[in-house]
């Protein structure tokens, strides 16, 4: 028997969040925002680009089984993101040099995903080649972005500064902005690409490319007169992101679901996304904040820790991977 969404979102929401604080928190806060934190930057790369550029594969070959599918994904992601980190603390350490780095690998990653779709290959290829091309744009560009735009000018004499234009915690701000945007309007989120969805390729992803780094920029710059970039990142961006992946995840879309018009759609889930997004910033605050954080860790850092890094992937796995189990299953792609 389906429940309604409301009671299946709120039960995964409970259930993520007793595993994000029971395994992921308490037993050693610091440990887990010096190392899960930046460590987990990367991991969200490989998981977009399997989850979604690669569609699954190659669990998605053994659907209907969840265990199978839930099973070798997840294998897969754990197996890569920890390759890749290995790779990067060759070189550099993880905190802070990987978060860093790993903020603009995600935010193209997402971007090449939701609003560009993957293409023009998507389609046109084999999915298994996705792994490759996915990965090429996202940490490429992501690199180019990191070495051309951030530096650690905040951190006098640090030996692995990229000397780019401006301080690394500006560049994640106005990126983590960017990224509210781009899944707010995203191909299967709150706004479902309306209007570019009206364009063809590549005009559709180019226009809304534009758009969601100007709205990024313009919104970055109005909450920087009240917020620090930290704060900016930890009060308001990780919350609406985290939300607006639950919203279809979690809720199913709901409440906008049943609206055909996409502009009802889209103000009707927004208003949902900002109010969930609200209150969930509020009690994961008053619970992360009794415990004490190393420097230069503050209460905001621990948010988005306990959103972006955990929470969120763990929807995210566990509904398109697993299937919900035990809860109720997602509906079938629309």
């Amino acid at each position: 028997m389906n429940k309604h969404p409301v009671v299946t979102g709120i039960s995964q929401l409970i259930l993520i969040a007793v595993i994000s604080y029971v395994v992921f928190w308490i037993p050693n806060p610091g440990f887990m925002l010096v190392t899960f934190l930046p460590a987990a930057l990367p991991m969200l790369v490989w998981l977009v680009v399997i989850a979604i550029l690669a569609q699954g594969f190659p669990g998605s070959k053994y659907m209907p089984s969840k265990i199978k599918v839930g099973l070798i994904n997840t294998i897969i992601l754990l197996i890569l993101a920890s390759l890749t980190n290995l790779a990067l603390m060759s070189r550099w350490p993880l905190f802070p040099t990987v978060l860093f780095w790993g903020v603009p690998a995600f935010t193209v990653a997402l971007i090449y995903s939701f609003n560009w779709m993957g293409w023009p290959f998507a389609g046109k290829v084999p999915a298994w080649s996705m792994y490759i091309i996915g990965s090429v744009i996202s940490f490429g560009i992501g690199s180019m972005i990191y070495f051309s735009l951030e530096n650690y000018s905040f951190i006098p004499g640090f030996p692995f500064d990229p000397q780019g234009l401006y301080p690394a915690p500006v560049v994640t701000a106005i990126l983590a902005v960017i990224i509210v945007w781009n899944l707010l309007w995203g191909n299967v989120f709150a706004w479902g690409m309306y209007p570019f969805s009206k364009l063809k390729q590549p005009a559709q992803s180019v226009t809304a490319t534009i758009f969601f780094v100007v709205m990024g920029f313009i919104t970055y710059k109005i909450l920087s007169v009240f917020m620090n970039p930290i704060q900016i990142i930890g009060a308001f961006a990780a919350p609406l992101i985290m939300f607006t992946v639950l919203n279809t995840l979690s809720f199913d879309g709901w409440p906008g679901r049943n609206y055909e018009n996409p502009i009802k759609k889209g103000v009707t889930n927004t208003v949902f996304i900002i109010i969930a997004a609200a209150i969930w910033f509020g009690i994961t605050y008053s619970i992360v904040s009794v415990f004490p954080l190393p420097p230069p860790f503050t209460v905001y850092d621990a948010v988005t820790y306990m959103l972006l890094a955990v929470q969120t992937p763990i929807v995210i796995v566990h509904t398109v991977w697993w299937l919900r189990t035990p809860l109720t299953p997602p509906p079938p792609p629309s």
